[in-house]
């Protein structure tokens, strides 16, 4: 791994009181590189290079990670001081879990098969269930029959061929049906299975929600995760690279990944369906015009606004004999750093510390201050169960207390609602 300078892989596991294997959960034991000791090493190799000693190079190169090549720009000296590497590296934590081939989609089908050879829970049932689950409008959805086409059986290293936006889908729907089902009649064994996946939901909730307050509590989430998953699944090389997007998010102060640049694959195939001299620049030029148009919409910056048709709306709400809130605007969506929020969402709000859900109708902005609300049916928490307080009573939710949209799933005359954590 060659931003580190004490872990090696290509090995049995071992214990050394400095190296580390390229398997260990133990974080504290990583040696970072600086640029000056990264630069050291890429001399040591051109040294090594130089010099006809190809023995020892393609042995060096093994142990630092790090091939050998006289046209690489990591060769080239003043190119290689702008970059400063390792600190020009990004390691993308979308690859590291949720895409094909990440540590979700090898847990989420170990998950799977260890739910069918514990408790004869096939694929068939955990889909028949998921399909009864109301998800919010902006998430991902899945094909019906997911768990029982995408899950691998008989394989130790297999994982569930999905995309990435159909794992985090698939992560919150199996977190909800074991913990409607599963946790109260889980053994200890399966409490295990239970307890490493309930550590991979809080760690994708920080790194989706990007809020560098939470860096030590994904610190310790990942690092618990890292060991129950060595004693569970098959090892993946990609568990050396968790620590990483730690590491440069606290460096940088910005957790970065590939989302964004992944869906600009739909702009890239449409122009080229129809492109064919020079579809490349083409392309770019729509993608750059795509780009100028969004810096003429006003709302770019904005953390919290109102999304697709936004209508007038001067009217007074009595709050109070004394009291009114005049809005100035009405939507049916909610662009937040949550993600966008729509009319007949579940959300999920908090007053005085505790946590309250209900149905959206709506979204408005203040005419006074410019805040923006939630227009929510108001609900009450009896023996597990959402219930509407009474049809036709509507709450209205300010930005700052909304936490999210959540899953939420009939039951009788209420609802079951998966929350989201505060911590």
């Amino acid at each position: 791994m060659p931003v580190c300078t004490n872990v090696r892989g290509r090995r049995p596991e071992f214990i050394d009181p400095f190296l580390v294997h390229v398997h260990s959960p133990e974080y504290e034991k990583f040696v970072y590189h600086t640029p000056e000791s990264f630069n050291a090493v890429l001399a040591e190799l051109k040294t090594l290079s130089d010099s006809g000693r190809r023995g020892q190079l393609k042995t060096r190169e093994r142990e630092v990670g790090i091939k050998f090549d006289p046209h690489c720009v990591l060769w080239v000296l003043d190119i290689r001081a702008m970059l400063r590497p390792p600190y020009c590296m990004y390691p993308d934590w979308m690859h590291t879990f949720v895409a094909s081939g990440g540590l979700a989609a090898h847990e989420l089908n170990g998950l799977a098969q260890h739910l069918e050879d514990k408790f004869q829970i096939d694929a068939k049932h955990i889909d028949d269930w998921c399909e009864g689950v109301t998800l919010p409008k902006a998430w991902q959805r899945m094909p019906k029959e997911f768990f029982q086409r995408r899950v691998v059986r008989g394989n130790p290293d297999g994982h569930v061929k999905a995309f990435a936006s159909e794992v985090l889908t698939a992560i919150t729907l199996l977190g909800f049906f074991v913990d409607c089902f599963i946790k109260a009649i889980a053994d200890e064994e399966t409490q295990m299975y239970v307890h490493c996946f309930e550590l991979l939901r809080a760690l994708i909730v920080i790194l989706q929600r990007q809020n560098l307050d939470y860096l030590e509590a994904a610190r310790n989430a990942m690092q618990l995760h890292h060991a129950l998953y060595n004693q569970l699944y098959y090892k993946k090389p990609k568990l050396c690279q968790q620590p990483l997007i730690l590491e440069y998010w606290k460096f940088w102060k910005r957790l970065v990944n590939c989302f964004g640049a992944e869906r600009h694959h739909k702009l890239m195939k449409r122009v080229g369906g129809f492109s064919y001299r020079n579809s490349a620049m083409t392309t770019l030029a729509y993608d750059v015009r795509t780009w100028m148009q969004h810096l003429d919409d006003p709302t770019l910056y904005q953390a919290f606004h109102l999304s697709g048709t936004v209508r007038p709306l001067v009217t007074q709400v009595w709050i109070s004999a004394f009291d009114t809130i005049t809005f100035e605007a009405w939507a049916a969506s909610l662009n937040t750093p949550m993600g966008l929020l729509s009319k007949g969402d579940m959300l999920q709000f908090s007053t005085d510390s505790a946590e309250y859900v209900g149905l959206a109708a709506g979204f408005g902005r203040l005419a006074a201050t410019g805040e923006h609300v939630a227009f929510v049916t108001a609900m009450e928490l009896q023996n597990g169960i959402w219930r509407i307080v009474s049809h036709g009573t509507i709450s209205i939710v300010p930005e700052r207390a909304i936490v999210g949209a959540v899953p939420c799933f009939k039951h009788g005359d209420g609802y079951l609602a998966l929350l989201i954590a505060r911590a």
